[in-house]
């Protein structure tokens, strides 16, 4: 992704996060379907990365849910944040490893997301139940064919979006 979009992004996410009093991270995505995985990955990079800068903020909580972040309604209700932002591969104009920033209103079938449906609903439903923010990160997929691991692209922008995610979280909990 080039640099310009990244600090659009970043702005994007700053402003987002203004005011927030607890984030909830949730990593969506197949790891059995390559890049797919990425939502997942993206969390489990920034958990190594945060627990290497001391630990997550206090207001910060990391979930990988894989495919069916449904199954994870009653914990993160549970936790009551304030945000809760959804990191999942989608299929989006620019080229792999380009990041999107959508609210979950505008997400539209499986042309954006395999989860799109779900997701909608998902961060619908915890909006009406908690009054959290939801926001969807999404990261342009190369391969979501059958497999494991990343394509070189997706795992760079996976450890992009994480050190993101950790310079806005980091200044955030100041």
């Amino acid at each position: 992704m080039d640099e310009a979009k990244a600090e659009a992004v970043e702005g994007e996410l700053r402003a987002w996060l203004s005011g927030a009093s607890k984030v909830a991270i949730v990593g969506v995505g197949n790891p059995l379907r390559r890049d797919d995985a990425v939502g997942v990955e993206v969390v489990r990079r920034l958990r190594a990365k945060l627990k290497g800068s001391g630990g997550p903020p206090g207001y910060v909580e990391l979930i990988e849910a894989e495919a069916v972040p449904e199954n994870l309604i009653g914990p993160i209700l549970s936790l009551r944040p304030s945000h809760i932002l959804i990191v999942d591969a989608a299929h989006h104009y620019g080229p792999p490893g380009s990041v999107m920033l959508v609210k979950p209103s505008a997400l539209v079938g499986p042309s954006f997301s395999t989860h799109a449906p779900s997701l909608r609903l998902f961060c619908s439903f915890l909006e009406r139940a908690i009054g959290a923010k939801s926001l969807v990160l999404g990261i342009r997929p190369l391969d979501t064919g059958f497999g494991e691991g990343l394509t070189e692209q997706l795992d760079r922008a996976a450890d992009m979006v994480a050190d993101m995610l950790v310079r806005l979280l980091s200044r955030a909990g100041r």
